[in-house]
């Protein structure tokens, strides 16, 4: 007869909760394998991402341009001082847009992580909104005279960018044009042009 019975059924019924509550949330959600996509031939693809230092409130932002082969056209990391990470996600795709704008691509397709920056530049916002002008900016590159759009993608799709965000912590304050990509991130540019498959999990 066990010294304490009432404690060993608790705890029986807690391990038994806790059990089921795992199966329950393991039974809701459902394994996706994620790779980065090439853009058409002849369109070029920019990747874009914002970045922020949650203990410090740093904020950076950075992009990539590739063409159809997963070639590196360009890119940029921005060191923004502090903020928000929206704020770094809304100037990811202003950088972004002015630099494919400056470089004559005329087709392009922008991927964001950032499903509120995508809403926003796509839908509609209030003028009052604190970043109302970047934002209009934006809207407007979007619509110049260029076969131009911008759409959500998961961040395992995403990782070129991200590196490139958060790089710019480590720089100077303000915008750096990139001309070739960093060593260090060669393996992510491989991984991405091989189609390399992340896993990712989402709620059903």
């Amino acid at each position: 007869m066990p010294c304490r019975p009432n404690q060993i059924i608790v705890e029986y019924l807690m391990e038994w909760d806790k059990a089921n509550n795992l199966l329950k949330k393991a039974s809701s959600q459902s394994q996706l394998f994620l790779a980065w996509q090439p853009p058409p031939c002849g369109f070029f693809k920019l990747n874009i991402d914002g970045s922020r230092v949650s203990d410090f409130g740093c904020i950076a932002a950075g992009g990539i341009i590739r063409n159809s082969d997963g070639i590196w056209i360009a890119g940029f990391s921005a060191n923004l001082g502090h903020g928000e990470v929206f704020v770094a996600e809304a100037w990811a795709l202003y950088y972004g847009l002015k630099l494919a704008w400056q470089l004559g691509l005329r087709q392009i397709t922008v991927n964001s992580d950032s499903a509120l920056v995508v809403d926003m530049i796509n839908g509609d916002w209030v003028d009052s909104h604190p970043l109302s002008v970047l934002l209009t900016k934006c809207r407007e590159l979007v619509k110049s005279q260029w076969n131009c759009c911008i759409l959500h993608v998961y961040s395992e799709t995403n990782f070129a960018a991200d590196f490139l965000a958060k790089m710019g912590h480590h720089k100077d304050l303000g915008y750096h044009e990139l001309s070739s990509p960093p060593d260090q991130m060669q393996s992510i540019l491989d991984d991405d042009k091989n189609g390399l498959l992340r896993p990712r999990f989402v709620s059903v």
